[in-house]
């Protein structure tokens, strides 16, 4: 899942600065249906009971689901701002850190779920 969601924008990172960081509209505005995307909402209920499954899975509380999914889309964030954005900095080989990154994720998530919000280290 990850592996997908990544190549996305990797492949699209015009895409990437139009979604993430076109700023929100400064005044109220009544919203019609075309601006309204049902998908985004639709994205994170899928999000969610991935992350469900997989505290199942381990046997963990499924009080810290949202909390996991909040840690993930933190590191998935940052990962594309650094790597599609911040240009001027001289990343290491892609493939290692994309590979790394993922993992790195995984385990956060992982650790979330099964502690909660004062887990222990791996």
């Amino acid at each position: 899942m990850f592996d997908a969601f990544l190549h996305y924008y990797e492949t699209n990172p015009d895409h990437y600065r139009l979604v993430y960081m076109t700023d929100p509209p400064r005044q109220k505005q009544v919203a019609c249906g075309l601006t309204i995307a049902p998908v985004y909402g639709e994205r994170l209920a899928i999000v969610g009971a991935v992350l469900a499954d997989f505290a199942r899975e381990m046997g963990a509380d499924q009080r810290h689901i949202k909390l996991a999914a909040d840690v993930r889309a933190a590191m998935r964030l940052g990962y594309w701002h650094g790597t599609l954005v911040n240009l001027r900095y001289l990343w290491s080989d892609r493939a290692p850190l994309r590979e790394t990154y993922i993992e790195e994720t995984v385990d956060a998530v992982q650790r979330c779920l099964l502690h909660g919000p004062r887990g222990e280290p791996a």
